[in-house]
């Protein structure tokens, strides 16, 4: 058996969705065992799995139960478990860069996000491109990424009033965290650019498949790469795929 950076433990959320929480507060521990869950999780390797539900600290495992008592299920699952190597230095994990306009007509909060951090807008523009964020879980919308990794320089609160519309590919701070919008929603977070990419295809294939209809899996890393008004323009003519 390998060892761990951190323990997990199991148990039933109900008959058909077994929940795995990740012992740790290390959010790039969090990040990548939730990624090789998904690596390895698959129904040709777990009879009866349908789906993968990932959170911040857990994993939910929906597996049709076919006739297998619950001891038998877990059993394997703790055994597959067991055989995952996620150190963070043996894992090889994907890096998507988004390219992003920050641009005050796209990103109506730019502004505000400046001032209430006592920056300028060219500050918010380098620090929001320096980092490196990871991919915890994709929630709220079909695509929806919870990035970690937002420097402390940048952390603002939601907006008190969430936008009935925010268009898709917009790129928003909330708190600690960022993301972008995948498709047009409504939201409270503060907008401080778009991109042109397209953030999450229906016609993609399933999730459980090797292709995703979601630009971002979780225990992705991610960095935004600033573009201008021009290439923005350009960038969204030709409908940049993931």
């Amino acid at each position: 058996m390998r060892q761990h950076r951190c323990k997990f433990e199991i148990s039933w959320a109900s008959e058909w969705h077994l929940r795995i929480r990740i012992d740790t507060d290390n959010t790039r521990t969090q990040a990548t065992f939730i990624r090789e869950v998904f690596r390895v999780f698959k129904p040709t390797t777990l009879e009866g799995l349908i789906n993968i539900i990932p959170g911040y600290q857990t994993v939910m495992l929906e597996i049709a139960p076919d006739g297998r008592n619950e001891a038998d299920i877990e059993s394997i699952v703790r055994r597959m478990l067991d055989d995952l190597n996620f150190e963070q230095t043996n894992v090889k994990t994907r890096l998507v860069e988004i390219p992003v306009c920050y641009d005050e007509a796209l990103g109506p909060d730019l502004a505000d996000v400046a001032r209430l951090n006592q920056i300028d807008i060219p500050t918010v523009i380098r620090l929001h491109t320096s980092a490196t964020y990871h991919v915890h879980f994709i929630g709220f919308a079909p695509g929806f990424g919870y990035l970690t990794g937002l420097p402390e320089a940048l952390a603002t609160p939601r907006l008190d009033t969430p936008r009935i519309r925010v268009p898709a590919g917009s790129v928003g701070i909330a708190g600690t965290q960022t993301g972008v919008y995948p498709t047009q929603s409504a939201g409270g977070w503060r907008l401080i650019g778009r991109t042109p990419r397209v953030m999450f295809d229906p016609a993609r294939c399933h999730p459980l498949s090797s292709e995703n209809p979601s630009t971002f899996l979780p225990g992705d890393r991610v960095r935004f790469v600033a573009i201008d008004r021009d290439e923005y323009e350009r960038q969204t003519r030709g409908v940049v795929q993931a």
